[in-house]
């Protein structure tokens, strides 16, 4: 039983100690970590030449904030861990700025027609794709001919793609089963026109054989007298 405890276990302690990113504040600490990547991939783009300083400061501090989270698990003391708490804050509030600064140089890159910039901070993942999917998808539409769509770029497309066939399937659909309506509702009314035709043909019919049936009638009484 021990050992079988000691194979669950001692894995599981293996990974915490070897994680990816530290465990404390992890919930704080993942997003600015996990963005490393993705920002270095950008840090260089001409575009972007002006905000590279503030990138690249933002990369070295994390990288040594991250650092300090590994000790900190380590050597779970008071000090580090207010002292790590309060990088963790600090640097948060420098990866909102780079978002917010993101942000604003996506706009920019719309309404220059930058494609390349476009192209590059999408699929950087730093833009809101559910808050911005609609303008990202008219844009390349309006701009396909400049674009090589790859990366999350790609994804959103063939998305986009699929729901306009997709919509395009129901419009024919909803057409046809109006046309197939229309049609039936034409043919009720025919045969209304029909029958009404049909039933004054009868009323006219009984009504000129009442006539001559009372016509008769007087003729007959007059013979009679």
């Amino acid at each position: 039983m021990k050992n079988r405890f000691l194979l669950v276990f001692m894995p599981l302690l293996v990974l915490s100690l070897f994680a990816a990113t530290p465990q404390p504040f992890h919930r704080l600490g993942d997003k600015l970590y996990n963005s490393v990547d993705a920002l270095e991939k950008i840090k260089n783009l001409k575009a972007l030449e002006k905000e590279k300083g503030m990138i690249t400061s933002y990369l070295n501090g994390i990288k040594r904030v991250k650092e300090e989270g590994f000790v900190l698990q380590r050597e779970p003391t008071k000090a580090l861990r207010s002292a790590y708490l309060k990088d963790l804050r600090d640097y948060s509030k420098r990866y909102d700025a780079i978002l917010r600064m993101l942000q604003s140089r996506y706009e920019t890159a719309i309404e220059n027609e930058d494609s390349a910039l476009f192209a590059a901070l999408v699929n950087s993942g730093f833009i809101d794709q559910k808050q911005e999917r609609e303008a990202i998808i008219r844009y390349y539409f309006g701009h396909q001919k400049d674009i090589e769509p790859t990366g999350r770029l790609a994804t959103i497309v063939l998305d986009a793609k699929l729901q306009k066939k997709e919509l395009q399937k129901e419009r024919r659909y909803d057409a046809k089963r109006a046309k197939d309506l229309a049609k039936i509702q034409r043919i009720r009314k025919e045969d209304q026109r029909k029958k009404a035709t049909i039933e004054k043909k009868l009323q006219e019919e009984l009504q000129k054989k009442r006539k001559e049936l009372k016509q008769y009638e007087h003729k007959e009484l007059s013979t009679s007298k």
